[in-house]
Formats: C-alpha cells, sequence, structure tokens
C-alpha cells in the first residue's frame, strides 16, 4: 500500500510524472502519511464519483422531464382526437336529423298540397253541380 501511494503522489492522479523526486531523496513515509494521502485519494475518488452521479442525475431529471412532457402532449392528442370524433359524430348526427326533419316537412307539405287540390276540385265539382241546379231552377220557374 505504502509503494502504491509513493508511486501515485509521484506520478499524480492522471499518470504523468509532476513531481520529479528520486528513490534516493525521497523521505520515507510513515504509516500517518500513507494513511492520509490515502484518505486524500479517496476524496478525490468520492468526489469524481459524486459529480459523475449529479450529471446523471441531471440527465434522468431531463429525461423523466421530456418523458413526463411526452406523456402529457400523447394526453392532449387523444382529447383531441376524441373531441374531433365526438364533433364529427355531433355534427353527422344533426345533419342526418335536419334531413330526416326536411323529407319529413316534404311529405307533410306533399300531403297538405294535395289535400287542398283535391278540396278545390271538390269545390269546383261542387259547385258545377250548384251551378247546374240553380239553371234547372230558373228554367222550371220560366
Amino acid at each position: 500500500m505504502q509503494q502504491l501511494v509513493q508511486n501515485w503522489c509521484r506520478t499524480g492522479a492522471t499518470g504523468a510524472s509532476s513531481l520529479k523526486i528520486t528513490p534516493n531523496r525521497q523521505p520515507p513515509l510513515t504509516e500517518w502519511d500513507t494513511g492520509g494521502i490515502a484518505i486524500a485519494i479517496v476524496k478525490i475518488n468520492l468526489n469524481t464519483s459524486i459529480e459523475e452521479l449529479r450529471k446523471q442525475n441531471e440527465e434522468l431529471n431531463t429525461t423523466l422531464e421530456t418523458n413526463t412532457l411526452k406523456t402529457e402532449l400523447n394526453k392532449g392528442k387523444q382529447n383531441l382526437n376524441t373531441g374531433i370524433v365526438t364533433t364529427e359524430q355531433s355534427n353527422l348526427n344533426t345533419s342526418i336529423c335536419t334531413t330526416e326533419q326536411s323529407n319529413l316537412n316534404t311529405g307533410i307539405n306533399q300531403q297538405v298540397k294535395d289535400i287542398l287540390e283535391d278540396s278545390l276540385t271538390l269545390k269546383a265539382n261542387a259547385g258545377g253541380k250548384i251551378k247546374n241546379a240553380i239553371r234547372q231552377a230558373l228554367t222550371l220557374l220560366k
């Protein structure tokens, strides 16, 4: 472990030689020094891990937010489509009812027209018979 810590101190976290300490001039590390350096290494690794976890958390939050918005958008589209279908069905039903009512009114109007024509025909026939009766009565009176 002491050798690992010494190598790390000599090369740094990147592995590049930043400290040029020769083995002859390097003071020996005590157990406390080794423990302190090991704690420092663990702290650096933990900080790196924490930063990576924060980035992942941000990415997950963004993904969750995006998925939530997509879900809400899909619900809105479904509601819109349902509204369109309902409106189209309502318009179709209204059109059918209007057509049926119009056809019914046309039928009633034709029946009334036929009745009126029949009445006029009957009146004309009755009028003709009345005229003939009056003529006959006048002829008899003369």
